[in-house]
């Protein structure tokens, strides 16, 4: 009986084991959908600013306007949907200076992923670029490896590292290095409401081993 809970035990572990090791982040695919509000009419400022807003191309991204005065706010780029929706209407606020009331106008999502879609959480389009990119590029130096992200479109990745703690503590490194330059930016009031929601917290979501 002893032998067989343990072979049991010792399955599970060789099981989840596995399933770490394959872990990889949310890869929503390179192409992008554009949804937009057919109730909303832009006023001339916030028509110029979502021009340039669709230029960016980069999800996940939301454009809010304010349907008084002739304001708007975007972000782009965030590995956190709802977040991203939620800093979008913050600074559309913080411009508006108390008037009028911001709506969602614009949304930047992946291709094939419902505008009715609550929350995702994963490679923001311009952090799989680099994902798949210099970072798998890098991952050819002998050692371990890893990638973090923030919520926002924060990352760092590290590679040639001794141990996984090495590794991982040099993405995280980078990434806050990121997250610290977007808050210089900032007023009081953002950088306050940007660690309230978590947008500075830099996690991996990906490590790569050597081969064995």
């Amino acid at each position: 009986m002893k032998e067989y809970k343990f072979t049991i035990l010792a399955a599970a572990a060789l099981t989840l084991a596995a399933a770490q090791l394959a872990a990889a982040p949310k890869d929503f695919g390179p192409e992008i959908s554009v949804i937009r509000s057919d109730a909303i009419t832009l006023k001339p400022k916030q028509a110029r600013h979502f021009a340039g807003f669709l230029k960016r191309k980069n999800y996940f991204a939301a454009f809010y306007v304010n349907d008084a005065v002739d304001e708007a706010f975007s972000v782009w780029g965030f590995a956190d949907l709802n977040l991203a929706r939620q800093a979008a209407l913050k600074g559309c606020q913080e411009v508006s200076k108390g008037q009028g009331t911001c709506r969602a106008y614009s949304e930047m999502l992946p291709k094939g992923m419902a505008p009715s879609t609550k929350s995702a959480f994963g490679l923001g389009k311009g952090n799989r670029e680099v994902f798949l990119g210099a970072y798998q590029e890098a991952q050819k130096a002998e050692g371990y490896g890893a990638f973090a992200i923030s919520p926002a479109y924060q990352f760092g990745y590290s590679f040639g590292w001794v141990n996984e703690a090495e590794a991982r503590a040099t993405a995280v490194s980078y990434c806050e290095a990121g997250v610290a330059e977007a808050l210089a930016g900032l007023n009081i009031e953002g950088r306050a409401w940007a660690r309230s929601k978590g947008l500075t917290r830099c996690k991996v979501v990906d490590v790569t081993r050597p081969a064995e």
